[in-house]
C-alpha cells in the first residue's frame, strides 16, 4: 500500500484546498520530509490521515472525551463559514495478486446548526464505488487494519509513554491479538458460552426461568459495568502517561531556569562559606610562613655565600694563632732530624713540605674577616633547612590555588541561582503536574479496584449461572441431543483457549526475534542483548544479557527505554506482514543526540517502503537532514501564514 495524495479543506488550521503529493520518488527514497514548527500543523496532517481512514474510529490526538459529532464541528476551520464544511481525501494505491488498484476515499461533512452532516465517497480506479462507500467501515481492515494503525501512526509522545513497561505489555498484548487474529476466537470462545446458556435455559422448568433471568441481569449489569471501567482504565493510563509527559516537560523547564540549583542554595551558600574560610586560613598560614623564615629563600645563595666565607674567616683566625706555634714545632722536628744523621735529602724534603704548609696557613691568615661570623650562626641554614621551606611554600601555593578555585566555582554557582520569583511559576508548574499525576495515580488505582472487584463478581455470577444451568438440567434433560450439543460446546471451548494458547506459544518467538532485531539495529551495543524474551501469559517483555541475566528496563536509560518501545513497534509492523506506510509525528521526541543518530542511520530509512515524518528544525536539524538526504523521496515545509489565516504546505525543508 502506498499513499499517493492527501487533500485537506478548511480542516483544522488549514484554511482553503491544500493538496499534497505523498507518493515516493523511488524505492531507495522512501522518506517523505514534512518540516514544521509547533502549532503548525503538523498533528493535524496525521489526524487528518487517520480520520479519513477511520471516521468515528479514528484515534485523533485532540478528541479527548467528546463526542465524533463535536470533533467533526471542532475541526472545521474556524475562518469558514461552518457551513462550507470540511473535506479530506486520501489516495492510495493497493496491491493485491500482483494487481494494482487506485481508491480514493473523500470524506466531508458540514455544520448545520447544532447537527452534523457526513459523507463518504470511495472511487475506486476512478469509478464511484457506492457499495464500498456505504459500507467504508467494513472494508477499510482490508487495507488498513484499525487495530494495528497504532503499530504504524505514532508520535513521539507515544513512544515516551510506551516506554514504561506496563504501556510496552499493553501493546504487545494488542499487537498479538490482532494479528494472530485471536480477538475472534475470544469472540468465538464468548458466543458458544452464550450459546451453552441458551441451550441448557430452554431445558430448565418455568420455576427456574425467573431465578435464571434474574442472574442474566445481573450478569449483563456487571458486563456494562466492566467495560465501562476498563475504559476507564484505558482513559486514565493515558491520562497519567500524558501527565507524566507534562511532568517531564516541567522538569525540563525548572533545570532550564536554575530550579534544580534553587533547590541547592543553602549547600552552595554553606559551601560557598567553607571554601571562603579555607581561602582565609590558608592566606594566614601564608602570612606566618612569610613573617617566619621563608623570606631567607630570596637569599638563599647570599646565605651559601655568607655560610662558606664564616668557614674562611674561621680558618684564618685559627692560622693566625697557631702560624708561630707551628714555626717552632717546624724547626723543632728538622733539627731533631738533622741530628740523627738522617738522610739530606730526606730531610730536606720534609723542611720543604713544611714551609709550603706555613705558607700556606700564613696566606689563609691574612682572609679579611668582613663578617667577622662564627660558622655555628649560619649552620642551621643548610640544604635540608631550605629543601623544608621550599615544600612548605609548595603546599601552600597549592592549597591557595585549590581553595581560590572552589570559591571561583561557588561563587560562579551562586551567580546562577535564581531569584525565588523568577522560577515561581515554573515551579508551580512542575508541582502542578506531580500532584495531578499523584491524583490520577491513585484514581487509577481506584478504578483499577473496582474493575478487579467487578471482573471478579462478574465471573462468580457467570459461575453462578453455569451450576444453576446444569443442576436445574441434571433432571429435565432426558433427549439424548440436547445433552450432546452441550457435551460438544464445552468439548470446543477448552479445544479454543488451548488453540489460542498454543497459538501464542508458536508465534511469540518469532516476534521475539524481529523485537530482537530491531532493537540490537538500534541501540548498537553487541555487549548488551543476547535475548529478548515475552511472557505469554502477561505479554511482559525481559532482555537477556549475554551472561544470561535478565536486565531490568530500570537499568535502561530513557533514551534506550524509547529505542526499545520503538523495536517493539518496529518488530510488530514485520510480523503484520503488511507493506503499509509509517507516519510518525515528532519522531526524536526527547531522544539524546547518541540515540538521535541511531534512529535516523538505522530506523528512518528501514521503517517501511514509504515513511513520512513530520518533524520541527530541532529534531530533524541540518545534519540530521543531510544524513537523510540520501533517503528522501520529497521534502515540505508546513508554516502558518497570518495574512491567509492557514497553515500553507510548500515543497522544501525548512
Amino acid at each position: 500500500m502506498i499513499f499517493t495524495e492527501l487533500v485537506l479543506h478548511n480542516f483544522g488550521i488549514y484554511k482553503g484546498r491544500h493538496a499534497i503529493d505523498l507518493k515516493p520518488k523511488s524505492s531507495t527514497k522512501p522518506i517523505i520530509l514534512f518540516g514544521g514548527l509547533n502549532g503548525g500543523g503538523k498533528t493535524t496532517f496525521l489526524d487528518a490521515l487517520q480520520l479519513t481512514l477511520y471516521g468515528k474510529f479514528a484515534k485523533c490526538s485532540n478528541r479527548g472525551e467528546i463526542s465524533y459529532n463535536d470533533y467533526l464541528k471542532e475541526s472545521i476551520n474556524r475562518h469558514v463559514n461552518p457551513k462550507d464544511g470540511s473535506i479530506l481525501e486520501l489516495e492510495f494505491i493497493h496491491y493485491s495478486d500482483g494487481n494494482e488498484t487506485t481508491y480514493r476515499i473523500k470524506r466531508f461533512w458540514k455544520s448545520s446548526g447544532k447537527s452534523i452532516n457526513e459523507n463518504m465517497e470511495v472511487i475506486k480506479d476512478g469509478v464511484f464505488d457506492p457499495v464500498m462507500s456505504e459500507q467504508w467501515y467494513e472494508y477499510v481492515d482490508e487495507f488498513f487494519p484499525s487495530n494495528i494503525s497504532g503499530l504504524f501512526f505514532f508520535d513521539g509522545e507515544q513512544i515516551e509513554s510506551l516506554a514504561n513497561p506496563e504501556s510496552s505489555a499493553d501493546i504487545l498484548q494488542t499487537g498479538i491479538m490482532s494479528l494472530l487474529g485471536l480477538d475472534l476466537v475470544d469472540k468465538l470462545h464468548s458466543d458458544l458460552r452464550t450459546l451453552e446458556r441458551r441451550r441448557l435455559s430452554k431445558q430448565v422448568s418455568s420455576k427456574a426461568v425467573k431465578t435464571i433471568s434474574k442472574i442474566e441481569e445481573n450478569i449483563k449489569n456487571l458486563e456494562e459495568k466492566v467495560t465501562q471501567d476498563h475504559e476507564k482504565l484505558g482513559n486514565k493510563c493515558s491520562e497519567i502517561d500524558s501527565l507524566q509527559i507534562q511532568i517531564n516537560n516541567a522538569k525540563q523547564d525548572y533545570k532550564k531556569h536554575g530550579g534544580e540549583l534553587y533547590e541547592k542554595r543553602e549547600l552552595i551558600e554553606n559551601q560557598h562559606i567553607l571554601h571562603e574560610q579555607q581561602l582565609k586560613n590558608t592566606k594566614e598560614n601564608i602570612q606566618k610562613y612569610a613573617e617566619g623564615a621563608a623570606p631567607l629563600l630570596l637569599v638563599k645563595s647570599l646565605v651559601e655565600r655568607a655560610q662558606k666565607q664564616s668557614q674562611k674567616e674561621r680558618s684564618a683566625l685559627l692560622n693566625q694563632d697557631i702560624l708561630e706555634t707551628l714555626e717552632n714545632r717546624d724547626f723543632d722536628i728538622i733539627g731533631k732530624f738533622a741530628g740523627q744523621a738522617s738522610d739530606r735529602n730526606t730531610v730536606d724534603l720534609l723542611n720543604k713540605l713544611l714551609a709550603t704548609d706555613r705558607t700556606q696557613r700564613r696566606e689563609s691568615a691574612k682572609q679579611p674577616t668582613s663578617l667577622n661570623i662564627h660558622p655555628n650562626i649560619l649552620s642551621p641554614f643548610d640544604k635540608l633547612f631550605f629543601a623544608d621551606l621550599q615544600k612548605k611554600s609548595k603546599q601552600l601555593k597549592l592549597a591557595y590555588e585549590h581553595f581560590s578555585e572552589q570559591l571561583a566555582v561557588s561563587d560562579r554557582q551562586l551567580s546562577t541561582i535564581p531569584d525565588g520569583d523568577m522560577i515561581k511559576d515554573v515551579a508551580q508548574q512542575l508541582k502542578t503536574a506531580e500532584v495531578n499525576h499523584k491524583i490520577a495515580q491513585s484514581e487509577l488505582n481506584s478504578i483499577q479496584n473496582t474493575y478487579d472487584e467487578a471482573a471478579k463478581t462478574l465471573a462468580h455470577k457467570q459461575h453462578e449461572l453455569d451450576r444453576f444451568l446444569h443442576n436445574a438440567n441434571d433432571e429435565q434433560l432426558s433427549a439424548h441431543q440436547d445433552k450432546h450439543v452441550l457435551e460438544h460446546i464445552a468439548e470446543v471451548r477448552q479445544t479454543l483457549m488451548l488453540y489460542r494458547q498454543e497459538l501464542i506459544n508458536k508465534h511469540i518467538g518469532s516476534l521475539e526475534n524481529l523485537i530482537k532485531e530491531s532493537f540490537a539495529s538500534l541501540i548498537r551495543k553487541s555487549d548488551l542483548v543476547q535475548d529478548i524474551r515475552i511472557n505469554p501469559e502477561d505479554f511482559s517483555l525481559h532482555i537477556i544479557s549475554i551472561k544470561g541475566d535478565v536486565i531490568p528496563t530500570a537499568r535502561l536509560s530513557a533514551g534506550e527505554r524509547q529505542l526499545l518501545a520503538i523495536s517493539i513497534l518496529w518488530g510488530l509492523a514485520k510480523a503484520s506482514g503488511r507493506p503499509l506506510p509509517v507516519i510518525i509525528d515528532t519522531p526524536l521526541g526527547r531522544l539524546d543526540s547518541e540515540h538521535r543518530g541511531h534512529l535516523v542511520d538505522n530506523y528512518f530509512p528501514n521503517a517501511s517502503h514509504q515513511v513520512i515524518l513530520l518533524s520541527t528544525d530541532t529534531e530533524i536539524d541540518k545534519d540530521y537532514r543531510n544524513d537523510l538526504s540520501k533517503s528522501i523521496g520529497k521534502e515540505y515545509h508546513i508554516q502558518y501564514q497570518e495574512k491567509q489565516q492557514s497553515s500553507t504546505i510548500t515543497p522544501g525543508y525548512f
